[in-house]
């Protein structure tokens, strides 16, 4: 499962993230949440100030991939930032191998977390 800021990096340069998307999608089964797409349509238009076509074309890409949890769980651990709570839960809700994110928020608290979290160069370092 990739969070917001690995898409929207994946989208927004060519790089790490971007070669990554596109591995995911070509080997794994991509898991995107309706929160998570609407946080990455969201910010790709107002703080990166792509055009909104653009961003159209890629939220149709994206919505290929989006899976609807009607209950996730509620994670019990201490997560610093409360908007990061529904991508956790979504990931353990799908039984997510792997959370692969660039957030320092969830990667401090990787150990106590009820799913396997890696940052972009770590999910390829292993």
């Amino acid at each position: 499962m990739l969070d917001s800021n690995v898409l929207i990096s994946a989208f927004a340069a060519r790089g790490l993230c971007a070669d990554l998307f596109r591995d995911v999608v070509a080997s794994h089964e991509l898991l995107i949440s309706d929160y998570i797409l609407a946080e990455v349509s969201g910010k790709l238009e107002t703080k990166l100030a792509i055009p909104e076509s653009t961003v159209h074309g890629i939220r149709e890409l994206l919505s290929r991939f989006v899976v609807l949890i009607a209950n996730p769980p509620k994670v019990e651990a201490s997560i610093r930032d409360p908007d990061d709570v529904p991508v956790v839960s979504f990931a353990v809700a799908m039984a997510a191998d792997v959370l692969i994110t660039g957030d320092r928020d969830l990667l401090d608290v990787a150990e106590e977390l009820p799913v396997r979290v890696l940052s972009p160069r770590q999910f390829y370092s292993r």
